[in-house]
């Protein structure tokens, strides 16, 4: 009945207070379209509250699309390892991506009365999907690959942060096989390396990972910033793993 075999993480209150990273594992047909999960422990969290309290959940639902959009609803158990001293409660649980729950919202949003919303929340509704966009045109790196782009600027400017949790991703960058920045430590907050680029020249960027930091595999959000164009990357190595940026002009 099951075919895929399914192990990720969960994160919960993400950049707040209480931000928590759960191991997940679980089956999914695609036949049935039957989606079954569960938390099975707590990798990280931020909150102050013993793990030993926490709720894990099992979840039981059905993964579809709904107006084209992927959509899945179902039932939920939740416990705790020591049931002494935590009682956790069930429900139901229903989530898609957010992009397409944005773009549901500004539907809804546009159909409103215009007297009836604050316009600081329908201006919020459309900053969260233009972002959303953007991140949707993100290009993935792994170890070897190699990306191509042509430059404007005189220099190269990268915004580069930790995708989710700081965790101490570490990486070394090289400009035409010299060592640009050493060890750089991998924050939440976006870090801004600047390279000079001459006249008719091309410029070879190589990001290696040189820690993992707690949860492999080192992440990294890159943005490229060229004039009025940008390009966001995501790097996702291994311990010792290579990728490579090719700037052209």
């Amino acid at each position: 009945m099951f075919g895929e075999k399914i192990v990720g993480y969960s994160i919960s209150d993400i950049n707040g207070p209480d931000e928590t990273k759960a191991k997940i594992v679980g089956k999914y047909s695609k036949k049935t379209k039957i989606f079954q999960f569960e938390e099975t422990e707590i990798l990280f969290t931020k909150s102050l509250t013993p793990i030993s309290e926490f709720c894990l959940m099992k979840v039981n639902g059905t993964l579809d699309k709904k107006l084209g959009k992927p959509f899945f609803q179902g039932d939920f158990t939740a416990e705790n390892k020591d049931r002494q001293t935590q009682s956790c409660e069930g429900g139901t649980i229903i989530m898609s991506t957010p992009k397409a729950i944005y773009e549901v919202a500004s539907k809804v949003v546009k159909n409103l009365p215009s007297s009836s919303i604050p316009d600081s929340i329908s201006a919020e509704l459309g900053e969260k999907l233009n972002e959303l966009k953007a991140v949707d045109q993100v290009k993935r790196i792994s170890t070897n690959e190699t990306v191509s782009f042509k430059w404007k600027s005189d220099s190269i400017r990268i915004q580069i942060w930790d995708e989710k949790l700081e965790d101490g991703d570490k990486v070394r960058v090289l400009k035409n096989n010299e060592v640009w920045i050493s060890d750089l430590r991998i924050s939440n907050a976006p870090q801004i390396i600047s390279v000079p680029i001459e006249k008719s020249s091309a410029i070879d960027i190589a990001i290696s990972a040189i820690s993992e930091g707690k949860y492999p595999p080192c992440t990294v959000k890159a943005l490229l910033l060229d004039k009025n164009e940008s390009q966001l990357l995501l790097v996702q190595l291994k311990l010792g793993e290579t990728a490579f940026i090719k700037i052209k002009r």
